[in-house]
């Protein structure tokens, strides 16, 4: 059997970091209106959070395809796959994208968080709070898929670098 061929086109690891700020942009808006009623600007954030954060994949696995191979880039594709938090956010984006969107429930003044499942009702809250965690999982496999080709200093390992504030 033929394995599967990646097609994502990214070249440039500077950019992976640009959708990484994207991606904290749009959380740190969901946080400042999850608690605000109407929930519909929170919906808004939430959407745009999703379409960045499956984008940053998009950056990842072509940029690790140009770098290193497409066997790197699928191996990287499995482990992003592999990880309960980080494709849970991706089916997620996919019921935003392709479905009639994610139910967010307003939370009441009691009562206890809701199973994180997609296509069940999430409270803001929770939801927030599993964005930032898989975001987190997903800047350390950037930092840990920085390695040195050919033992040199490459524009990726200075990605991971900015990343890690060094």
């Amino acid at each position: 059997m033929k394995p599967k061929e990646l097609d994502y086109k990214a070249t440039r690891p500077e950019c992976i970091p640009e959708k990484v700020d994207e991606c904290k942009f749009f959380l740190g808006m969901m946080d400042a209106h999850k608690e605000r009623k109407p929930i519909r600007e929170f919906l808004w954030y939430l959407s745009a959070f999703l379409c960045a954060y499956r984008s940053l994949w998009g950056r990842l696995l072509g940029v690790v395809k140009h770098r290193k191979g497409s066997d790197d880039a699928l191996a990287l594709e499995e482990t992003l796959h592999s990880d309960r938090d980080i494709d849970w956010l991706r089916k997620l984006r996919n019921l935003e994208v392709h479905g009639d969107g994610v139910t967010v429930w307003v939370p009441p003044p009691f009562g206890n968080p809701l199973e994180f499942s997609p296509g069940f009702g999430l409270y803001p809250a929770n939801l927030t709070e599993k964005c930032r965690t898989a975001l987190r999982k997903v800047e350390n496999i950037i930092r840990d898929a920085a390695l040195p080709v050919d033992n040199e200093v490459t524009r990726f390992e200075k990605v991971a670098d900015r990343l890690r504030g060094t």
